[in-house]
């Protein structure tokens, strides 16, 4: 097996260490069936099939995805129904890219950590080396040394593991800020604030409750009693909101002013749509 490797400077009490680690192009699958091997505690038929399934989970460490996926990030996550417009997507990309790169930084700090906890370790077993070179030693205290240096560098073994784990997961959390950053790049249109949320916030929010409140009275209060007050409560706030500040008719324009759901939320508030003036393109304002 061929293993490519990456030399690591570390620098520990004003001197530099080396530490060769896998990268993770490298056929891991060999070497964690290998740490199962030594742990003895599976019958051999059971060894033998993890064995066979040595290339299909090597398969699986090489493409594994562990966080969401850009169709998960588009469809779920950005849903229509909680983002109902640009300017919300948008802004919860930016959360969200946000979290993923925090964690990143929080995940860098972990992983040196982590390398410094394997120098120390290294330093343990050269210690422990060192100890068992001494012949005067009785057949006990050789025998309890030897335990102590197998547990070390079992712990070694757990402790690379880790490291190669973190590599993996820092590399899925870069494919996923680049996912939002795609997305962002696709959603900003220049027709809403990118640095203030609360900017269009207002308008996102209407035309959500609005979608969620014209399904809860379609389901009616047979449901859950307090979700179905929670989004009527919403609903009625925030288009009284946009009443008041006169934007009403641009939350309601997104779904089409002849639509169903505008005539319902218009007979649900008593209002009616009034054409004025003379324009090309006449304004359209909602009455009490």
């Amino acid at each position: 097996m061929s293993e490519e490797i990456v030399n690591i400077e570390l620098e520990t009490d004003n001197e530099h260490k080396s530490m060769e680690l896998i990268t993770l192009e490298d056929d891991r699958s060999q070497r964690y069936l290998t740490d199962v091997k030594k742990a003895k505690f599976l019958p051999k038929v059971l060894e033998e099939r993890i064995a066979v399934l040595a290339p299909e989970l090597n398969h699986v460490f090489k493409t594994q995805t562990i966080w969401r996926t850009e169709t998960e990030i588009r469809c779920s996550v950005l849903n229509d129904m909680n983002f109902p417009d640009n300017a919300s997507k948008y802004h919860q990309a930016k959360l969200e890219q946000l979290v993923f790169f925090e964690q990143l930084l929080h995940l860098s700090f972990d992983f040196r950590k982590l390398q410094e906890n394997l120098i120390i370790k290294e330093t343990e077993i050269e210690e422990l080396e060192e100890k068992l070179e001494n012949i005067n030693l009785k057949s006990w205290e050789r025998k309890r040394l030897e335990a102590k240096l197998s547990k070390k560098n079992i712990e070694r073994e757990e402790l690379t593991y880790d490291v190669q784990n973190m590599q993996i997961q820092a590399k899925e959390r870069v494919r996923e800020i680049d996912v939002w950053s795609r997305v962002k790049e696709e959603l900003d249109d220049g027709s809403f604030d990118k640095d203030n949320k609360d900017q269009n916030q207002l308008i996102s929010l209407t035309r959500r409750y609005i979608t969620e409140a014209s399904r809860a009275v379609q389901v009616g209060r047979n449901g859950d009693i307090s979700s179905y007050n929670n989004i009527i409560a919403q609903f009625e706030m925030l288009v009284k909101e946009c009443h008041d500040r006169g934007i009403l008719v641009e939350v309601l324009e997104v779904f089409g002013l002849d639509s169903q759901i505008v005539k319902w939320v218009l007979e649900y508030f008593g209002l009616q749509l009034s054409r004025e003036g003379e324009q090309e393109q006449p304004p359209i304002r909602p009455q009490w």
